[in-house]
């Protein structure tokens, strides 16, 4: 049975970047070329040694260092204790941002493993170039050295090349080119998108009957089909409006779900739902959904006004949705609606209450009753 560690969220910790990455090649010379004399990455440091401190001998981890001891290399007890004999050479190529990509020769002729089926893109290295210009160079001086290069490939924040180094090693050139805006509208999205693909995970799993991963504590964890594990905001009550209409529009009722508190109230449209009750909580909210992805629809959306108060906040939008009844006739569903919305504490902002018809012109009057 696998399981899956669960983690309290930490704090802030003083890891300030990434200081260099550690491959195996197979011959450091011509490793050396690849990287300093094609790619310019100077070589700024290379350490020849006998004995791998870091490298731990079969058997139970060795303890600390016997006291007094700082130089672990003049201490062959320890040495004994806890180290390798592998001559070996390390090598350090600097990029401009000061962190390093370093390759061990160990003398075999060996290059790192290798992923073992067909999809050897997943395991790679990615490093940046400063604008589009320096990455049509990069692949020009590549390509004139015979290197096969994949690209540039438009990714929508970043455009990137692809090839490999001598050791078999995937490598990516990429440059940024998304607004800030845009990375900020990404971030905001990225909880969101994981969960989407664990729940298209899970249901995978169930139908080629593999197990459920279960939790540390013992307990099985829900699927999102019969419980909702984790609420999704958006970064702003109108983005939860557009968020929601995109869900409807690619046919996605676990995105349109995850938008809403797990307290949460929706009244149902008569038009999709043959009524207009109320459904709260996740799974009545979740059926909720389902029924209009059922029509398979387009939805547009505005939001006319939004006043916010504290961690509250009340929209009025008006939507259109047009789509497929369950005979297959077109459908169109046109309403004003109003919504609360609660923020999180991740700042992030979900639906709290959900009227979707609550601000049509039908509810009103000439004029309302005289009030005693």
């Amino acid at each position: 049975m696998s399981s899956a560690p669960t983690y309290r969220a930490a704090p802030a910790v003083p890891i300030r970047g990434l200081h260099h990455f550690a491959y195996r090649c197979r011959d450091c010379e011509e490793t050396r070329r690849f990287y300093e004399d094609l790619l310019g990455l100077p070589l700024v440091h290379a350490v020849k040694a006998e004995d791998v401190l870091s490298a731990p001998r079969a058997g139970p981890m060795p303890g600390p260092p016997p006291a007094g001891v700082t130089d672990l290399g003049s201490d062959p007890s320890f040495l004994e204790r806890s180290g390798e004999s592998c001559p070996c050479v390390q090598m350090f190529f600097a990029m401009g941002d000061g962190c390093c990509i370093a390759f061990f020769d160990l003398g075999d002729g060996d290059t790192a493993p290798r992923t073992p089926d067909r999809r050897r893109w997943a395991n790679h290295l990615a490093l940046r170039a400063d604008s589009l210009d320096a990455l049509h160079a990069v692949k020009a001086r590549l390509t004139a050295a015979g290197v096969d290069v994949l690209g540039p490939i438009d990714r929508c924040t970043i455009q990137s090349i692809y090839f490999f180094d001598p050791n078999g090693i995937r490598l990516e050139l990429t440059t940024p080119t998304a607004t800030d805006a845009e990375v900020g509208e990404l971030s905001a999205q990225a909880r969101h998108q994981v969960e989407r693909w664990m729940t298209r995970k899970r249901a995978v799993d169930r139908e080629a009957g593999r197990p459920e991963v279960r939790c540390p504590d013992g307990g099985q964890r829900k699927h999102r089909s019969s419980e909702r594990e984790v609420t999704m905001g958006s970064p702003s009550p109108e983005l939860s409006n557009l968020w929601l209409a995109r869900a409807f529009n690619a046919h996605d009722v676990d995105a349109a779900a995850a938008l809403y508190h797990p307290e949460a109230t929706v009244v149902q449209v008569d038009d999709v739902h043959g009524g207009t009750s109320v459904a709260r909580g996740p799974e009545a909210i979740r059926k909720t959904m389902a029924a209009y992805v059922g029509l398979k629809p387009h939805m547009d959306v505005v939001t006319h006004h939004t006043t916010v108060a504290g961690d509250f906040a009340m929209t009025r939008s008006q939507w259109l949705i047009r789509g497929t009844d369950e005979h297959g006739k077109p459908t169109e569903v046109h309403h004003h609606g109003m919504e609360v919305h609660r923020r999180l504490p991740d700042g992030t902002w979900v639906y709290f209450i959900d009227h979707p018809f609550g601000a049509d012109s039908s509810w009103a009057v000439d004029a309302p009753a005289h009030t005693e």
